[in-house]
Formats: structure tokens, sequence, C-alpha cells
């Protein structure tokens, strides 16, 4: 919700250049930057301490054969009841990562969290419809299945960044306090941060003024026509997005007046990554790896959106 950041800037509304338009980007980054830093740094700080009272090298044996269905199984069910968004997630899957999960299975929990946790799925039964709600649920089941089995048969074993966290947790010869296991989890906290808050606010701000400064009236001329063009366009605004699915849906409700396709299209793409995930999985993957997932998802997602724009 911007509205709190948004009225708060109101009395500068004068003073500044755009007027409204400024007001509500600068309401939007304000909101939207310190939601995910609040977030990043209680699930980065709670995964980290977490992995304090892990035995790696024990983990790491129990879930060696993790790469078969049931492992992927886990996976979906773990991305279903996250309470996080994309970017939240990413501190979790960095985590499992470091313990051993092979990437193939984080990456689906990753897109299952992005998609389908039960906070979106819900909201979008409850907002849009049963109709709508459902065909988005089968594209995103979609989306999961196939990604998960492209990325699946990918060389994924050097995929991994070396980011060097919680190298020392467990070569003590002494059991470590919680005043330690909370320092050293602090520590690895603030390292992500450190190396990430600039790209993260930049992200944030080039998606707050897509949503701010973009005219919906010359969107919704081009929509209006139904062509191939306009699934297009819902899809290059929706992807840079960091949104949830309670922000975006005045979009959707906008889009679903002229398109319900297209309005599928967008729900999609905004959902199903956004540029500053991307920035945080670069603490996490190599380009290549980066490249290689955010490049499935984007052509699955724009597959699908095709299919309901041919079928609807």
């Amino acid at each position: 919700d911007h509205s709190w950041a948004e009225h708060l800037l109101e009395p500068l509304e004068p003073m500044l250049p755009g007027g409204e338009k400024t007001v509500g980007f600068l309401g939007h980054l304000l909101a939207d930057a310190g939601q995910i830093y609040l977030m990043l740094l209680v699930v980065m700080f709670a995964v980290f301490l977490l992995q304090t009272y892990i035995d790696t090298d024990r983990m790491q044996r129990k879930l060696a054969g993790l790469k078969n269905i049931w492992g992927y199984l886990l996976a979906f069910g773990l991305g279903v009841i996250s309470p996080f968004c994309s970017c939240s997630i990413v501190p979790v899957l960095m985590g499992l990562i470091a313990v051993g999960v092979p990437m193939s299975v984080c990456l689906c929990m990753l897109t299952t969290a992005s998609l389908l946790n039960l906070t979106a799925v819900t909201a979008l039964y409850s907002l849009e419809g049963v109709g709508f709600a459902s065909v988005y649920l089968v594209c995103s089941l979609v989306i999961v299945a196939l990604s998960s089995f492209l990325l699946s048969r990918c060389d994924l074993r050097d995929a991994a960044r070396d980011y060097h966290l919680a190298e020392h947790h467990h070569h003590h010869d002494h059991p470590l306090s919680m005043a330690e296991r909370c320092r050293s989890a602090l520590c690895d906290t603030l390292s992500i941060l450190k190396t990430t808050w600039f790209w993260i606010l930049l992200s944030v701000a080039a998606a707050a003024a897509l949503e701010s400064y973009l005219p919906l009236e010359q969107i919704t001329q081009v929509v209006a026509d139904h062509s191939m063009l306009s699934g297009l366009l819902a899809a290059v605004i929706g992807f840079p997005l960091h949104s949830d699915v309670f922000s975006i849906t005045p979009i959707i409700q906008l889009l679903r007046g002229m398109s319900a396709p297209v309005a599928l299209t967008f729900t999609l793409s905004a959902m199903v990554t956004s540029v500053p995930s991307v920035v945080l999985l670069t603490q996490a993957l190599k380009p290549k790896a980066i490249v290689r997932y955010v490049g499935i998802l984007v052509l699955l997602t724009l597959c699908c959106s095709l299919a309901a724009l041919v079928i609807l």
C-alpha cells in the first residue's frame, strides 16, 4: 500500500516538477524500497541464524537425492505456502543452495513462490473472479512444471555463486552461544545488503517510474484493438515491475475491461519475475544461470499468453 507514503509527500506536490505524478513516483519508491529492505533484513537474518544450527555436511548427504519428483513436490509445497514476494524468497533460496539442495529444485521453489503463493492465488480468486483466476492458475502450473523440467535438463552444477556465507559457523570446538550466532547472522545479512542495496534501489526506482509516469491512456488505446502487440506490450510493462497482486489489481481490472488475455499476460509477467528479484539473484547465481532461468520464464510466460490470446 503506497497511500501512506503519497499522503506524507502531498505537501511537497506544489514544489515538485511533475506534481501528482512525481508524488506518486516518490511514494512508490519510498514504500516499495522500505518494504524490500525490511523484509530482506528480517528474512535473511532468520535464514542465516537458522544455518548456524545446521550440520552442513549431514544436510548435504540427506538432500543429495532431492533431484527427483519428490524434491520438486517439496519445493512446490514450500513455494505455495511462502508468505514472501520473490525478492524476499531469494535469501531462503541462498540458504537451501548453501546446504546442498539441487539448483533446479531451488529454482522450482522460487518460481512457485512468485506465481502460486497462497496470498496471490487467494487474492486473485476473491478480487478477479473464478474464471480469470482459474486460467491464471492453470498457466502458472504450466510455467512451474515446464520451467522445472527444462532446468532439470540443464547443467547447473556450477551455477551457484560463491558468496562466502556461513563458512565459519561449524568449525568451532565448542557450541556457539546465541550472541555469537546472532552476530554471525547479522554479519552475513549486512554483507549481502552492502553489495545489493544500491541496485535494488535503482531497480525499484525504475519500476516506480514506469508505473507512475507511463500514460495509461495510450496503453488502453493500443490494448483496445486486441492485437498481438497488446499482449507483448503488457508483458514488457509487467516483467520489470516489483509488485504483488494487490498493487497491480487496478491495472488488471482496467485491462480486463478491454481484453482478458492481455490482462492475463500482464498478471503473469508482473508476478513471475521483476528487476529487483533478478538483482538479488546475482548474489546467489552466476550471470549465465540467471540469463538461462529468466529466459526460460519469459519464454514460457509469452507462450502461455499467446495460447490465451488464441483460445480466449
